[in-house]
Parts: C-alpha cells; structure tokens; sequence
C-alpha cells in the first residue's frame, strides 16, 4: 500500500510494508542478537511479491490480497506474508494480516508494519498503555488509558541510541495536525505501536559496539566500528510509525547473554492480526 490521500494531500511517505526487526538493544547485543536472528534482519531486504489479485469486488468495497515472500541473505525461506486490504466505499482500509515462518527459523523480534507520514502529524493520541515506554516484559506500571503527546515526546535519549518509546496494549492510535488532517487506526484486538521523527536504522549503529571475547581476536580492528551516541540522532521531516502485532520484551535477567524469557518472545509458528486505517478530521471531532 503505496498511498493514501485526504482531500488531495498524499499521507503516506513510504508505503505500508512488513517489518521484523528492531534496533537491538544494549541487552540484544550482548545475547548476540544480530547474529542468532540475523535471517529477520536480512529478510527485510529479501521481499518478493508472489501474488498480488482483487479477490472481491461489490459495491460498497474491494478486497485486495498480497502474499509475499522473505528470504535472507542465501536465498533460504525466512517467512511468508499474507496481506487482505478490504477498501471501503466510506474510506476505511482494513488490513488483515498472517504470517507463516519457515522451518528452522529462529524467534522473531517483531511483527509489524511500518508507515512514514508527513511530519506535520505531529500530535498523538492513542488508547492503551503509557504515558512512558513500556514492552511485553515491561508494562504493569504503564497503565491503560487515554493519552495525548507529539511525536517527539515518544523519543527515549538513550545515550547509545537504540529501540525506544515503545507502547502495548493498544487499542487504537491517531495522529494528527490538529487543523485538517489526521489518520487513525483501529486495533482488531491489541497492537504495539512506535512513533518517531526518526527511522529504525537512525537507532542502530553500523556493527556491535561493546567487545567481548567472543567477538574474536579482530573485534577491535573492524573499521565500522564506530561508536554512536544521543546526539548523532538527528530528527527526519517525517513521522515513522510502526503498527504492530508486537516485539518481543528487551529482558535484562543480565546483559551479557541471558534472551528474552520465551513467554515474552514471538515464538509461535504462524500469526494474524489486524488494524483499519481510517482518515480523521480534527475539526470535526469530538
């Protein structure tokens, strides 16, 4: 989904596309996540369209079915990816999402979509946990309610940037410019969300920072690693919101090889979920 239009102005920046990776966390890097999971990371850029039809067609609405497949880097099977748009006549998009992963694979780190808006859509509303960052193995002091912020306030400055800002148990989101414009979206159940000026990869550095002795003797000499810090994290003229069915939690039992205990963990073979896009107008709004 490459588009979406309210009165002529386009909202989407980037299409709305699958999304399994997280920026690792100081936790993620020291249980080597980067290496164990690395097939979801290079999935993301081993997609192939396998079928993409209209298999329903009445008057009110127009359902649209996409199926992709994820390899890594060897061409091996990583996931496959079902994708039903159902596009109503009033204008909402229900996304209908399920995903069957390979044999062999290793737990995933997240399981969403992500979206870029423009950066004017600014103001953020949502209805689940906050008003801080919480995660899967992080949340029962982040209660449910109502919650209003801007984007920017979403934005954790870790001194080494990393994933951040993170909200669960959602049940529906908006963003909007408090003028015109604005888009919402409505969980089918529960979602994950993350809103940010900033892509996933503006958190990630190029290599492992921390050396241990398991990086090998020729850890220090690698010329990409090169450390980054709060303030190389400089704000995109976007808005960068992940709409997920969730990650798993960032654990911290230690931070030198200990995983995410596996109830918080994506661990299951095959998932569904789903959310509806629906266009909003603040001055019409209650």
């Amino acid at each position: 989904m490459s588009s979406l239009q309210s009165d002529g102005k386009e909202l989407l920046l980037a299409p709305l596309t699958p999304n399994f990776w997280r920026a690792p966390t100081d936790n993620d890097f020291g249980n080597y996540m980067q290496d164990w999971a690395a097939a979801w990371r290079e999935a993301m850029d081993n997609r192939s369209l396998e079928r993409l039809q209209v298999t329903d067609k009445e008057s009110d609405r127009v359902m649209i079915e996409a199926e992709y497949r994820f390899t890594d880097d060897e061409g091996q099977p990583v996931a496959q990816w079902k994708a039903v748009f159902t596009i109503h006549g009033a204008g909402e998009i229900h996304v209908a999402n399920h995903i069957e992963k390979a044999e062999g694979q290793p737990v995933v780190p997240r399981i969403g979509m992500n979206v870029e808006l423009p950066r004017e859509l600014d103001q953020v509303s949502w209805f689940g946990r906050g008003p801080f960052e919480n995660y899967s193995d992080r949340k029962l002091a982040a209660h449910v309610g109502l919650y209003e912020n801007r984007v920017s306030d979403h934005y954790v400055p870790y001194m080494r940037p990393q994933e951040n800002g993170y909200k669960t148990d959602v049940r529906w989101i908006r963003l909007d410019d408090r003028d015109s414009t604005g888009l919402e979206v409505l969980a089918d159940d529960l979602l994950g969300f993350s809103v940010h000026h900033n892509r996933q990869m503006d958190f990630i550095p190029p290599v492992k920072i921390a050396i241990t002795s398991e990086d090998g003797p020729g850890a220090r000499d690698n010329e990409e690693r090169v450390n980054v810090h709060v303030n190389d994290v400089l704000p995109r003229n976007l808005v960068s919101l992940n709409i997920d069915l969730g990650q798993m939690g960032v654990g911290g039992d230690d931070s030198w090889g200990k995983r995410t205990l596996m109830k918080y963990s994506l661990t299951e073979k095959s998932y569904s979920y789903g959310f509806t896009l629906r266009l909003f107008d603040p001055e019409n709004s209650n």
